[in-house]
């Protein structure tokens, strides 16, 4: 073995062999960079070559070298890194990239881009004046933005010069046009979170992430073209030759044009769009969640690791379930506006069959994790628990079923509790994360993900009773912004539905009762103040269109009793 170990195969008694001597090749620096990394010997077939198809790999392509470069390779020169453009003539900029790596990137990282907003965007910034530009302004814009009156604050204007400045270096850009291509969606990226920030919706919908994912499929497209060959998952996430990682960009981009679709149609995303947020792990991370075997003797590194995954399963699970709302958007208007209930019910729950199993494999590691991590222990997780079970409850919600319990009647019974509970656990986390401030504070708190925007939105939309309703609208009037969205917006515009409903219930209850009929007071307890509404009654579709003025939309919204006799939603103007 010690001759094995050595190199040295030969045995006693035999005469040594000559070594086989490798063929001769002349050292060739023309190939493709996946052959010259693997070091074989390219066979530079066009548009790829056939040893990078052949193994099931991506070819990137051949570079155009320039003389220059040769005389390079035959000196032995190593090429400069690239310049580090930090200004630091400039200490105000320097004061603001200062400001977003400290304040800015951790109050935007979530559990799928911490790595971008944390490392890749501000290394990659410092060599590009684009991005540097745009990183400025947003560390600058989210400081301005504490205050009521931020237009009013000179950084303000330091942030819209930066802002010009970003824009400016990418129109006078040179590059190739792979190099500009995720410059320009990267910056877009930023531009939206500036305008979000600000409260320009339909600027950071309309303008930039209409850009940035327009932008995103042509170089998808292209990069598909150029392999003559299907985009694997893989290529779909990175763009070859990226000096950044893409997928939390294109998370970002793809998410926000949901939403944006979302809110223009009522809940009717387009197809397209749905389509490729296949592709995002923020949609799809929980179809291959599975709960981990969690033991007393688990170190806590790895419960802290389990815990991660977990919460990156329960939020792409909670927006997989928004997904599929939308591609069943008939199937569910089917079920609930009385035309042959049992049919569309059936088929709806059949097709949640693989939520059910992810939510369930949530549902176990909970469990084990109150069951088996020590008490002492269990406290430093109280809080990534409680987001936990915050997440699985909220997916409740978009279950056909209640796996543990299928008579839909002991369901329909459990949902006041369910209510209840989501808005104590918003609460709970709100408080630990010292994010409740009052509407008139001029201080806003900034929150990554929505941690608890759409389960209270969720609560005061449908939470039963009108007190309960009231609750979850308290809390998401504290100023904050969750996930680049001011949760004082959800409260507008629950409001404005509580409006249209109650006005539509009275107006059948008076043409039902005619003078007979006395509206209850707000707060009384009965048929009107405490178990809400019927559901005829309710609010199902609301198309929300930003104005050009800040923090004000147009909202048409239809209720299930009016989108069953035809009739047309009724317009109301919300402020936040």
């Amino acid at each position: 073995m010690s001759s094995v170990m050595n190199g040295n195969n030969d045995t006693p008694g035999e005469t040594s062999r000559p070594k086989r001597q490798r063929a001769y090749h002349r050292k060739v620096k023309t190939g493709c960079s996946t052959c010259r990394t693997r070091r074989i010997r390219c066979d530079e077939g066009k548009p790829a070559c056939r040893r990078c198809v052949s193994t099931g790999r991506t070819c990137p392509g051949y570079e155009t070298r320039s003389p220059r470069d040769f005389q390079s390779d035959s000196l032995g020169i190593i090429p400069a890194a690239p310049k580090v453009l930090l200004p630091r003539k400039n200490p105000q900029e320097v004061r603001s990239y200062q400001y977003f790596l400290e304040v800015t990137s951790p109050s935007l990282a979530g559990c799928f881009d911490a790595g971008f907003w944390c490392r890749e965007l501000p290394k990659i910034c410092v060599t590009d004046p684009a991005l540097w530009h745009a990183v400025v302004a947003l560390g600058s814009i989210h400081e301005t933005f504490g205050s009521w009156d931020p237009e009013s604050k000179p950084e303000h204007y330091f942030a819209l010069q930066q802002y010009n400045a970003s824009i400016q270096c990418l129109r006078e850009s040179h590059s190739p046009r792979y190099t500009e291509g995720w410059r320009t969606v990267t910056a877009s990226t930023i531009f939206t979170c500036i305008c979000a920030i600000q409260g320009l919706y339909k600027d950071a919908l309309m303008v930039h992430v209409t850009a940035g994912c327009k932008l995103l499929r042509e170089l998808e497209a292209e990069e598909g073209a150029k392999h003559q060959q299907p985009l694997t998952r893989d290529a779909h996430h990175a763009l070859s030759s990226t000096p950044i990682d893409i997928r939390p960009v294109k998370n970002l981009l793809y998410h926000f044009e949901m939403i944006a679709s979302s809110l223009a149609t009522g809940g009717r995303s387009d197809k397209h769009i749905l389509a490729g947020l296949g592709h995002c792990d923020t949609y799809g991370y929980w179809r291959f969640y599975k709960a981990p075997n969690i033991t007393p003797q688990c170190p806590k590194h790895m419960v802290s690791a389990h815990m991660m995954r977990a919460l990156r399963a329960v939020e792409s699970l909670q927006n997989g379930l928004i997904k599929w709302g939308q591609e069943n958007r008939d199937d569910i208007t089917n079920l609930y506006s009385g035309s042959g209930v049992k049919p569309y019910y059936d088929i709806l729950v059949t097709k949640q069959a693989a939520y059910i199993r992810s939510y369930k494999e949530l549902q176990k590691t909970i469990r084990k994790v109150k069951a088996e991590v020590a008490p002492s222990e269990l406290a430093e997780f109280d809080m990534e628990l409680s987001m936990l079970e915050l997440g699985q409850a909220t997916c409740y919600l978009f279950l056909m079923t209640d796996p543990d319990e299928p008579d839909l009647i002991v369901r329909q019974e459990k949902m006041p509790a369910q209510y209840g509970r989501i808005i104590d656990l918003c609460e709970k986390l709100l408080e630990s994360r010292q994010l409740l401030r009052s509407p008139t504070n001029g201080k806003l708190a900034l929150s990554p993900d929505m941690l608890t925007m759409n389960p209270l939105f969720f609560a005061a939309q449908s939470g039963g009773s009108i007190a309960t309703r009231k609750r979850a609208v308290e809390l998401l009037r504290s100023r904050r912004l969750e996930g680049l969205w001011e949760t004082s917006l959800n409260a507008s515009l629950v409001e404005a539905m509580w409006i249209r409903e109650q006005e539509l219930y009275e107006e059948s209850q008076r043409s039902k009762l005619g003078e007979d009929y006395i509206p209850p007071e707000p707060e009384e307890e009965g048929k009107y103040g405490s178990v809400g509404l019927p559901l005829l009654f309710r609010v199902c579709s609301a198309q929300i269109e930003f104005t050009d003025t800040k923090r004000e939309a147009v909202v048409n919204m239809v209720t299930w009793t009016e989108l069953k006799n035809g009739d047309p939603p009724a317009q109301r103007v919300i402020h936040w």
